[in-house]
């Protein structure tokens, strides 16, 4: 595209010179718009193809007696639920991480793992949510019950997420600007 009459395409007019490169295609992506001086540019995430499978994928794979065995071994459980709290002041020395982070058990667990810290808390939405990981609980404001504290985790609905503001049941706590139900976990030590 040209921007200045005279110049070659993709001269940049601020910096005074020929920017970017040229000449190639995207694949997981198209332009959908370009403002008149390529200020703005919006890009639309095309579907993904399917995958063709490999000669050794599509040959089916035989069942044997220990993989059978291995399924039916309980799995250690890697955190266990200490309760529900309604205030994130609770939780000293926290890391926050949001977005799919705050909707699934593994990924906040993760989140615990990789921070070094011996709690987490999840405060779902819908596909998203909040989550902290910390050090230390203070259980002075108490713990609570129901009111979105058992709502289900995206990836595990076995284990509890919490809620987060219109998904929440309950009212919003006294003193609190926002209506969470935390769910805390501990990371158990191996």
């Amino acid at each position: 595209m040209q921007t200045e009459y005279g110049k070659p395409a993709g001269y940049d007019r601020a910096r005074g010179k020929e920017i970017g490169k040229k000449n190639f295609e995207l694949s997981t992506m198209e332009e959908a718009f370009t403002s008149e001086h390529w200020i703005v540019r919006i890009y639309k995430v095309l579907p993904r193809p399917n995958l063709n499978p490999t000669a050794t994928a599509s040959k089916p794979i035989k069942a044997t007696k220990k993989v059978v065995e291995e399924e039916n071994i309980p799995t250690q459980e890697e955190a266990r639920y200490v309760g529900c709290y309604a205030s994130e002041v609770s939780f000293i020395d926290r890391v926050y991480d949001g977005g799919s982070t705050g909707a699934n058990f593994n990924l906040a667990l993760h989140h615990a793992k990789t921070s070094r810290k011996r709690y987490f808390a999840i405060a779902r939405g819908a596909g998203d949510g909040h989550a902290f990981a910390f050090s230390s609980i203070d259980n002075s404001r108490g713990t609570l019950q129901g009111g979105g504290c058992d709502r289900p985790c995206l990836d595990l609905e076995n284990k509890f997420c919490g809620c987060m503001d219109m998904a929440c049941t309950g009212p919003i706590p006294k003193g609190e600007e926002h209506n969470r139900r935390w769910a805390v976990y501990e990371v158990l030590k191996k």
